[in-house]
C-alpha cells in the first residue's frame, strides 16, 4: 500500500510540470471575448442568473455556467478559467490512467505533456462554448480511472458511476464509455470475470440515449429548422462510405501536423484525389489497429479509444459538422498516448534517453507556440472569421460571417461582396439571402431587400426573421394590413419566440386594435420577461 506522501513524491515532477504547461499554453487566452454561441448562452441568457437554470437533464454544464456567473457575472475570463481547469484535470487523468495501465512514468508524462499543449484542443479550451468537450471528457476519464481501481473499494464503484452520470449530464457524447470499458476488458482486462461490472454503464447509456432522443434531439432539430438556412438534418443523410474516411483521416492529419486549424472545416468540396487519400489513410489505420490486437493489446486499446470516442459524431444525420476540432478532444488522447508509448519505447540506452527528452521538449515547445497563436484567432469574433477565411476560403458560411464582420464595421460594400461570394458558392444558401436583404434594408434599398427576403422564405418557410422583416417593410409603407399578414406568419412559425409577438403587437397598435396588442405584449413578456420594449409598450397601453 503506497502512502499518499510516497505517491506525491513519486509523481512530484508531473504535478509541477503539467499545470505549468497548461498555463503557458493558455494564459494569453484569458482576456479573449465571448465568441459565437457564447453570446446567446451567457450574456444574452437571463436564465443563467437563476438557480432554476441548473434543473435540466444536462445539469452539469449548467451548474458550471451558473457558478461562473455567480463568481464574475458575464465576465468571459471566469468562464474560460473553468474551461482551462477542466482541461488541466483531464491532463492529470491522462497521466494517471497512463501510469496505472503501464507503470511507465516517462510514457504517461510525455503523453500528458503533449495533450496539455496540443493546438487541436484550443477549440475545446479557449472557446467557452467548446468547453463542454473538455468537461465531459474529464468526467468520463475520471469514471474510467475509478473503474480501473480494485472493485472491492466501494468508493471506486459508486464514484465511477457518479462520474459517468456527470459526464452524461454534460454531453450525450459520453454514452461511448461502456464501449470503452468493453474494449478494455476484452483486450487488457478479464471479460469473463468482469462483464457484469459493465452492465450498469450500458444501462445508463441506453437511458440517456432515449432521453436525448426525446428532449435533446427534438430541440436540436427545431433549432436547425427555425434558424437561418437550416433544414432538418434528418432529411439529408451523409454517405458513411464518404463520411467516415474523411473524418478519421482529417483528425489524424491534424493531430500529426496541426497547421490548418480552423473553426469551420469546409465540407462541401472534396476532390476524388482527397477522398482516395483519406480512404487510404483510414484503411491503413484500421489495418494497424487490427494488427496490434496480436502485437500489443495496450496500443490496440488506445487506437480503439480514438475511434470509439468519435462514434457520436459519425452518424449520417446532418445535425453536426462533418469535421470540427472540438469533436476529437477525447479521441486525441488515444493517438497521443500511442505516439508517447512508441517514442519512449525507443529508449534503450542513456544517450537515446537524452535524444528522446530533447525531441519531446522540442515538440512541446512547437505545439505550445502554435496553441498560443491559435488563441489569438479566438481573441474576438473578427479575428476568428478572418483566420477562418484563410483556411477555408471556399466555404459559404465563412463568407457569410465575414460579411457580418464588415457590416458591424459599416463597410457595407465589402459585406455585400462577401454575401455575393457566398451565394455564388451556394445558390441555395438561405442565410446569405436573408443577410443580403438585411444589408439592403440598412442601405434603405427595400426594393432590393424584398425579393431577397422572399427568396429566403421560398427556400426555408420556417425562417421567421424574414417574415418579420417583410412585415417591417410594409409597416414603413403604412400598409398595415399586409404587415399584419406577415407578422402573423412569423408568430405561427415561431410561437415560442417573444420578438415576432412584440412586432405583431406594434402592428395591432397601428391598426387601432389595442386589446389584441395588449394580449401579444403580455404573451411576449411571458416568453421573455426581460423584453424592455414590450414592457414599455404594455405600460403605455395600461396607462391609457
Amino acid at each position: 500500500m503506497i502512502s499518499k506522501m510516497t505517491f506525491v513524491k513519486r509523481h512530484f515532477v508531473a504535478f509541477l510540470l503539467l499545470p505549468f504547461l497548461v498555463f503557458v499554453a493558455y494564459f494569453n487566452s484569458l482576456s479573449n471575448a465571448f465568441i459565437s454561441d457564447d453570446i446567446a448562452s451567457i450574456p444574452n441568457n437571463p436564465a443563467i442568473r437563476n438557480v432554476g437554470y441548473i434543473l435540466s437533464p444536462f445539469f452539469a454544464r449548467n451548474i458550471v455556467y451558473f457558478v461562473a456567473y455567480q463568481i464574475g457575472g458575464a465576465d468571459p475570463m471566469v468562464f474560460r478559467i473553468f474551461n482551462i481547469l477542466f482541461h488541466l484535470g483531464t491532463v492529470f487523468l491522462v497521466y494517471l490512467i497512463g501510469y496505472l495501465m503501464t507503470e511507465k512514468q516517462k510514457t504517461s508524462l510525455v503523453a500528458a505533456s503533449l495533450f496539455a499543449v496540443h493546438p487541436i484542443l484550443t477549440e475545446s479550451v479557449t472557446w467557452i462554448s467548446g468547453g463542454i468537450y473538455a468537461e465531459y471528457t474529464f468526467f468520463m476519464l475520471l469514471s474510467f480511472l475509478l473503474y480501473l481501481l480494485p472493485a472491492r473499494r466501494s468508493f471506486s464503484v459508486g464514484g465511477s458511476l457518479l462520474s459517468f452520470l456527470l459526464a452524461l449530464s454534460t454531453s450525450e457524447k459520453a454514452v461511448v464509455l461502456p464501449i470503452v470499458l468493453f474494449v478494455y476488458e476484452l483486450s487488457l482486462g478479464n471479460m469473463r470475470g468482469n462483464w457484469k461490472r459493465i452492465i450498469p454503464y450500458f444501462f445508463m447509456s441506453v437511458v440517456w440515449i432515449i432521453l436525448f432522443l426525446w428532449l435533446g434531439l427534438t430541440t436540436r432539430v427545431e433549432h436547425l429548422t427555425s434558424s437561418f438556412g437550416q433544414r432538418s438534418g434528418l432529411a439529408r443523410l451523409r454517405n458513411p462510405l464518404f463520411q467516415v474516411p474523411i473524418v478519421v483521416a482529417s483528425y489524424l492529419l491534424l493531430l500529426i501536423w496541426p497547421d490548418k486549424l480552423t473553426f469551420f472545416h469546409t465540407e462541401h468540396y472534396y476532390s476524388y484525389t482527397e477522398y482516395f487519400v483519406s480512404l487510404f489513410i483510414f484503411l491503413a489505420f484500421i489495418c494497424v489497429t487490427l494488427f496490434l490486437w496480436k502485437k500489443s493489446r495496450l496500443l490496440f486499446f488506445w487506437l480503439s479509444f480514438f475511434l470509439t470516442s468519435l462514434l457520436p459524431v459519425l452518424t449520417p444525420f446532418r445535425l453536426t459538422s462533418l469535421v470540427a476540432e472540438r469533436y476529437v478532444y477525447a479521441g486525441s488522447i488515444g493517438i497521443i498516448f500511442v505516439f508517447a508509448y512508441v517514442l519512449t519505447g525507443l529508449v534503450k540506452s542513456k544517450w537515446q534517453m537524452y535524444v528522446v527528452i530533447f525531441f519531446t521538449v522540442f515538440i512541446v515547445i512547437l505545439l505550445t507556440l502554435r496553441t498560443q497563436m491559435r488563441n489569438t484567432d479566438w481573441k474576438n469574433i473578427d479575428n476568428l472569421w478572418f483566420a477562418t477565411a484563410r483556411s477555408a476560403p471556399s466555404s459559404p458560411i465563412v463568407h457569410l460571417n465575414l460579411a457580418d464582420v464588415y457590416s458591424r464595421r459599416k463597410e457595407y460594400r465589402s459585406a455585400e461582396l462577401e454575401l455575393k461570394i457566398a451565394l455564388k458558392l451556394n445558390p441555395n444558401y438561405v442565410d446569405a439571402y436573408h443577410a443580403l436583404a438585411v444589408l439592403y434594408r440598412i442601405k434603405k434599398r427595400d426594393d432590393l431587400a424584398m425579393p431577397m427576403f422572399e427568396k429566403a422564405i421560398e427556400l426555408n418557410p420556417n425562417i421567421w426573421q424574414a417574415y418579420v422583416n417583410i412585415g417591417l417593410i410594409y409597416s414603413d409603407r403604412k400598409d398595415y394590413k399586409r404587415a399584419l399578414e406577415y407578422m402573423q406568419k412569423a408568430v405561427a412559425v415561431s410561437p415560442s419566440n417573444a420578438a415576432p409577438r412584440r412586432r405583431l403587437a406594434i402592428v395591432y397598435l397601428n391598426l387601432g386594435q389595442k386589446e389584441k396588442a395588449k394580449k401579444e405584449l403580455t404573451k411576449a413578456l411571458e416568453l421573455n420577461p426581460d423584453d424592455q420594449v414590450a414592457k414599455e409598450r404594455l405600460r403605455e397601453l395600461e396607462g391609457n
